[in-house]
């Protein structure tokens, strides 16, 4: 059995007895869209599980995965995220109290700030003068 010899200053060796040095690691270089794949998995949660949750996570990893190049992913991203908002109820709600909103804004400006029930209005106002 052959005595190896322990030091913590290493011999100068022939070239063919030197082990190769070893690059860091570097991080792996990224073959898969995994920004895309996320946008794809939280539109797709977010229209079968928890969209009010999943949707936005789904719509922000879909503009990243968009901006990293991931065109394809990103573009299928954007179109589930829409699906998933259009298919949850608490969003469909805020866009539905949003539109009621703005129909009795319009409803009592025609009524109360010109318009007929203005004309009506002056009209039964001149009749009790009389």
């Amino acid at each position: 059995m052959k005595k190896i010899e322990l030091s913590l200053t290493p011999k100068s060796q022939a070239p063919e007895e030197r082990p190769e040095p070893q690059a860091p690691h570097a991080p792996p270089k990224q073959d898969q869209p995994v920004m895309g794949y996320f946008a794809v998995g939280f539109g797709l949660a977010g229209i079968f599980v928890n969209g009010v949750v999943f949707v936005p996570l789904g719509l922000i990893c879909s503009i990243l995965a968009l901006f990293m190049g991931q065109y394809v992913w990103g573009v299928v991203g954007l179109l589930v995220g829409v699906m998933g908002f259009l298919t949850t109820p608490l969003f469909l709600l805020f866009v539905g109290m949003k539109v009621l909103h703005v129909y009795l804004v319009d409803l009592y400006n025609e009524w109360f700030g010109g318009g007929w029930f203005k004309d009506f209005f002056n009209f039964v106002i001149s009749a009790f003068k009389t």
